[in-house]
């Protein structure tokens, strides 16, 4: 049981992670800073 809930906990963290790559599509105008304060902002402080 503990197996298959760690594996759960990865799947769920790493669908986590890659969804935040996702609005890097849109915003092409931005600088890649602007882009990784932003995810930070969000990722550190916002969501947790």
């Amino acid at each position: 049981m503990n197996i298959i809930f760690g594996l759960l906990i990865i799947a769920v963290g790493s669908m986590g992670q890659s969804s935040s790559y996702v609005p890097i599509n849109k915003i092409k105008d931005w600088s890649w800073e602007n882009f990784w304060l932003m995810q930070g902002v969000f990722a550190w402080l916002v969501f947790p």
